[in-house]
């Protein structure tokens, strides 16, 4: 199994919309509100945990998608994952997650949900930690080049809270 991840910017609404069809096709993508997003990583071990949530058959959600929304945003409430991590009406700030068996055009895929590549809305930075709750304090413990780690720890709680 694949996983891609990229960072896009565009109308989140319309490329909601769009991605109904895409899904249709069999391809399993999720679209996250990047401004939650702290690094590739972080996506990249969410998937992981979703894949291993449904290769055990411990998924709550029915879809990968949906997993690993949950799993991304460290909730074990899908409408407070939704709510969290989900693309809303006004986000123009996007992560793309693609889960798949084969080669995927990325390219082809954003020009489809309407959708620039822009991997910068990825990074990690103050603002996005302080979304998450993470205080000055727990940021002052972990070097500056890790922080991100602080929000790898909430996504990996979600498998010893379930």
């Amino acid at each position: 199994m694949i996983v891609v991840v990229v960072g896009a910017r565009g109308d989140g609404q319309d490329a909601l919309k769009k991605l109904k069809d895409i899904r249709k096709e069999g391809l399993d993508v999720q679209l996250l509100n990047a401004k939650m997003v702290c690094d590739k990583d972080h996506l990249i071990t969410a998937s992981e945990h979703a894949l291993r949530a449904f290769a055990r058959g411990e998924n709550v959600a029915s879809t990968m998608s949906m997993e690993l929304l949950l799993y991304a945003s460290g909730q074990r409430q899908i409408d407070t994952a939704i709510e969290r991590m989900g693309v809303h009406t006004s986000d123009r700030e996007i992560a793309v997650v693609v889960l798949g068996e084969g080669k995927v055009d990325i390219s082809q895929l954003l020009r489809s949900l309407g959708l620039e590549r822009d991997d910068a809305v990825l990074k990690v930075g103050e603002e996005k930690l302080r979304r998450w709750g993470v205080t000055e304090r727990e940021m002052a413990t972990v070097d500056p080049d890790h922080r991100e780690d602080l929000i790898l720890e909430k996504v990996a709680l979600l498998v010893v809270q379930r």
